[in-house]
């Protein structure tokens, strides 16, 4: 059986540079993240109980951290009351050191930092415009 891995991927695209593209598959990994929750089970004894469990969180929490690098400096710091950088400091971690992160803190994270970034991420959305450039605000 032969594997085949993708070897490129587009860059330098109009689509890569829409903020509010890259604010909607935010939302996706939260509402993945939530749906995960709601059929494996609502408990930290589920969730430590069941690798899968943790590791599709931990996929999206990858991707999170990874879409928060493709917004422009000029949407993190007009939103800075999100936490980008822990946001892509916590993809660091898992991807990097996985074998040292607390399933409990990973835990907190779903079922609480998730939910409020969710609700930011849906504000924002809402404040930018469909070309991705943000609105002026009254």
């Amino acid at each position: 059986m032969e594997i085949c891995w993708i070897t490129s991927r587009k860059t330098g695209s109009s689509s890569m540079k829409d903020e509010r593209s890259v604010i909607v598959k935010m939302i996706g990994f939260c509402d993945a993240i939530e749906s995960d929750v709601a059929r494996m089970g609502p408990d930290i004894e589920d969730f430590l109980g069941n690798e899968s469990f943790q590791r599709s969180c931990c996929f999206s929490l990858i991707q999170l951290g990874e879409h928060v690098k493709r917004l422009s400096s000029e949407t993190r710091n007009r939103f800075a009351y999100v936490d980008w950088t822990g946001i892509a400091a916590l993809r660091n971690i898992i991807a990097h050191d996985y074998d040292v992160i607390d399933p409990v803190e990973i835990w907190n994270t779903v079922t609480k930092e998730v939910p409020e970034l969710r609700g930011n991420l849906v504000r924002i959305k809402d404040e930018l415009d469909p070309q991705g450039e943000t609105t002026q605000s009254s």
